[in-house]
């Protein structure tokens, strides 16, 4: 049966997500687990201060201190980039990962939706590691962001979004969808072949959706934040995520 409330989830300047989900084979609500912490990455994120050529300044920022070091980019590292996209450039068959913070309580701030092409990476618990090592969380600017729940994209239905001031379905009337702009917003609902059943969610303007591709060091820039494994030595992969402006 499907679960008695959606799990409506809001980040500041992401749009509102509602999350449903439905456990297969069963007439009652799954029992409440004890909760567990996902574990945090392996990989460190820094941001790129400054670029010369090949040689990147990076600024790893510990507490109130600022720790820089260089890094030369070359050919031998493989890149892979968290690049932006829409609702409607979801392809049956992806990999979808929601990306942000879990409580004890089970619901979720949801920051994020990384996608993989169908076929691409390796699944483990619920997500899809991508070619490089990677879930798609490691480069966040929100340290306590983590992957909370993956699965298949069985079908995208779009519909109108809200009018400015409307409710989002489930939420409160003078929080609806933003004011449109000159690229329409696209709503509608998400339905996902997940490890448990299934779940729907339920997407509004501004939500943030990337794609998880393969690029080259010429396509990072100033601003960037990288995830890796730095060492002494060039990190053999690392996750590039956009600088957006805020």
């Amino acid at each position: 049966m499907t679960l008695g409330c959606a799990l409506a989830v809001l980040a500041a300047g992401t749009g509102v997500i509602f999350l449903s989900q439905k456990v297969g084979g069963s007439d009652e609500p799954p029992k409440a687990k004890a909760f567990v912490a996902p574990l945090k990455s392996s990989f460190t994120a820094l941001d790129v201060k400054s670029r010369d050529g090949g040689r990147l300044t990076l600024i790893e920022q510990k507490g109130e201190t600022a720790v820089q070091r260089e890094l030369i980019l070359t050919d031998a590292v493989k890149i892979e980039r968290l690049s932006r996209i829409t609702p409607a450039d979801l392809k049956v068959g992806d990999w979808v990962t929601l990306i942000g913070i879990p409580n004890e309580v089970k619901s979720f701030a949801i920051h994020s939706v990384v996608v993989l092409p169908a076929g691409a990476g390796e699944r483990v618990d619920g997500a899809a590691r991508s070619a490089g090592g990677f879930l798609g969380y490691e480069a966040s600017r929100n340290a306590n962001d983590r992957p909370l729940l993956g699965g298949t994209v069985e079908g995208v239905d779009q519909t109108p979004c809200p009018a400015p001031g409307a409710a989002a379905p489930g939420g409160v009337p003078g929080q609806g969808a933003p004011a449109q702009t000159s690229e329409a917003p696209v709503c509608g609902d998400i339905r996902l072949k997940v490890p448990t059943g299934s779940a729907t969610v339920h997407i509004e303007p501004g939500g943030r959706f990337y794609r998880l591709e393969t690029v080259t060091g010429a396509d990072v820039k100033e601003g960037d934040r990288l995830a890796g494994n730095f060492g002494s030595g060039p990190p053999a992969t690392l996750l590039v995520l956009p600088n957006e402006g805020g």
